[in-house]
């Protein structure tokens, strides 16, 4: 093989050696060129996924892609992470390429709208350059174009732009703004509205254009009693909790992936349990996590659990409570209390005194009464109990006014229909009467006249008997 091989082959095959990642320290020239080219032999016919990925092996971004899939299911995450890396940073450098383009593009407009017919200097082709130092050339618009001394320069003037949304860069937005301060605005925008303003604020802040932002705030702060609103709020807090838990993920380390069973304060009152649970082992150490993320709340009728990544230590913080007796997990509740802790209130199923917090007997060394609190709750529970007394009370004398009404009313009722009886009987003897009267009446018009017609002595006969048959 020495004999027939030149030795610029032989140079050829040694410098494969490095991308097979192996090294030869010792041995003579000619037994590192052998083995140099045995390696080359054996890696040409092995499994695809011995052969590692490199920014110049001559793959495509999917071949590469695809690749780290096979890599990572062979059980070689570095090396597959290597091809993804590789892959991933192709992809990056094409997108910031188009990107540059794109800042061409636009700078040329700008140029054009600033100074539609002005001069054309140096090249006549049109031609931009980016910020990666390529060119983009316009064609048709050569004859008119005015290039600019630089990309960068032409976006900076924030000309044209009418909101901050309308940017492409931060160095932009803040060209804008400065436009705004010295009221040198495109279209009206000096007078936009304070909403539009603060949109311009969102989108700096989800752009990470810190800088931008900040100016908007300063613009905000000349608008007389501005006050952002809840949606904008909100979607800072957003941002703001979304950056701090990733930072939260980024600090943390295998010596950090610890988990905390949270100290508990708890009172009762004869309905309800309440429990002060505080983001710490102990309750007499000191607040170092102020609040958590990513919290898992769980209530049923035997069972309060809790967990959250702390915000500004990673670790896990954890409550599990199977508890005395059952709950209402429908009309319990839990919100977070003060820095560093969060509370529940939790409905008795059935009003009466726990022992304890716990179902089991043992006693957990980081639960505590919580005594100024019981007070309180047993405050409340009195005052409860006063008020369901005079309620009842109140309802009771109510029921009894009613009952006395209706007894009232049947009194009345009963009088009144005595009243019409007696009326009745009474009318009929009084009928009665009146028609013995007429009869009476009738009789002694009847013996006036007999004695009329009779005589004196039939008149008095007729008198006398008259009178005595009236009578």
């Amino acid at each position: 093989v020495r004999s027939t091989w030149h030795w610029s082959t032989w140079r050829a095959v040694g410098n494969l050696t490095p991308r097979a990642g192996v090294a030869f320290a010792g041995g003579s020239t000619y037994e590192r060129m052998v083995s140099a080219l045995l390696c080359h032999l054996y890696l040409a016919h092995a499994d695809d996924t011995n052969v590692p990925c490199g920014p110049s092996d001559g793959r495509s971004v999917t071949e590469q892609r695809q690749r780290g899939v096979a890599l990572y299911a062979a059980g070689r995450p570095a090396a597959a992470d290597l091809c993804l890396t590789s892959a991933l940073a192709r992809v990056t450098a094409q997108l910031e390429s188009l990107a540059a383009e794109a800042e061409a593009i636009r700078a040329y407009r700008m140029a054009r709208q600033a100074s539609p017919d002005g001069p054309v200097s140096g090249g006549a082709e049109g031609c931009l350059v980016g910020a990666d130092g390529s060119q983009v050339c316009l064609g048709a618009l050569a004859g008119r174009a005015e290039p600019a001394p630089s990309s960068s320069l032409a976006v900076a003037d924030g000309v044209g732009v009418d909101d901050v949304a309308g940017c492409t860069s931060q160095a932009e937005a803040l060209a804008f703004l400065q436009r705004i301060e010295r009221g040198e605005c495109h279209r009206g925008a000096c007078d936009a509205a304070p909403a539009a303003l603060e949109e311009g604020l969102l989108v700096a802040a989800r752009r990470h254009w810190w800088e931008a932002a900040r100016g908007v705030v300063g613009v905000l702060r000349g608008v007389p009693s501005f006050q952002i609103s809840t949606h904008g709020r909100r979607a800072l807090t957003e941002i703001r909790d979304g950056a701090g838990s990733v930072l939260s993920l980024l600090r943390q380390t295998s010596l950090d992936e610890a988990t905390i069973s949270c100290a508990v304060q708890w009172a009762q009152g004869e309905s309800s349990v309440h429990l002060n649970v505080k983001f710490a082992a102990r309750l007499d150490a000191p607040v170092t996590v102020l609040n958590v993320d990513n919290e898992e709340v769980s209530i049923n009728a035997s069972h309060v659990t809790f967990r959250g990544l702390g915000r500004q230590k990673p670790k896990v913080y954890t409550l599990n409570i199977e508890l005395f007796g059952e709950v209402d997990a429908a009309a319990s509740n839990w919100s977070f209390g003060s820095v560093g802790t969060v509370r529940f209130v939790l409905q008795k199923a059935e009003r009466g005194e726990w022992k304890r917090l716990t179902k089991g007997a043992d006693k957990v060394k980081n639960h505590r009464v919580w005594w100024e609190h019981q007070e309180k709750v047993q405050a409340e529970d009195r005052a409860r109990r006063k008020a369901e007394r005079e309620a009842a009370e109140a309802a009771e004398r109510a029921e009894q006014l009613e009952q006395e009404g209706r007894e009232k009313a049947e009194r009345e009722k009963a009088e009144a229909e005595e009243k019409a009886a007696r009326r009745a009987t009474q009318a009929a003897a009084l009928e009665a009467a009146l028609a013995s009267l007429r009869q009476l009446a009738a009789g002694g018009a009847a013996s006036a006249e007999g004695s009329a017609e009779g005589g004196d002595e039939g008149s008095a006969e007729g008198s006398a008997e008259g009178s005595a048959e009236g009578s």
